[in-house]
């Protein structure tokens, strides 16, 4: 078998803040920050996995599973140099964005079986 890749469909939507501090005629630093939320479809590997665990989920009491799709959270913060070549500006950024989301969570009692041999 060959490598499979597995590509994992998101939607984003983001609300930027940006300033610039001129250092000079033609260079300015830029500073930007951001905000969002995340939507994740599951597919492929993450979507076995959640499949999984709602088999898992199944055999237990009070358990429940959540297929998806999974909201979350990024923010960033970056800085980089804006330099002005007359009509067009060239600019390089560096930019920090962590991302967290949550696929699932699991949290069960004891399975079907042990509550039914407990009674």
């Amino acid at each position: 078998m060959g490598n499979a890749t597995n590509s994992v469909p998101s939607v984003a939507a983001t609300l930027v803040f940006e300033g610039l501090i001129d250092l000079s005629p033609k260079i300015a630093l830029t500073l930007r920050g951001s905000a969002g939320v995340s939507l994740l479809f599951p597919s492929g590997d993450l979507d076995d996995d959640a499949q999984d665990l709602a088999d898992l989920c199944s055999n237990a009491v009070d358990c429940q599973a959540n297929p998806g799709p999974y909201f979350g959270a990024q923010a960033a913060v970056g800085a980089g140099l804006l330099y002005n070549l007359g009509s067009v500006g060239a600019r390089v950024d560096f930019q920090l964005r962590p991302t967290a989301i949550a696929c699932w969570a699991w949290s069960s009692g004891a399975t079907k079986r042990q509550s039914a041999s407990q009674a």
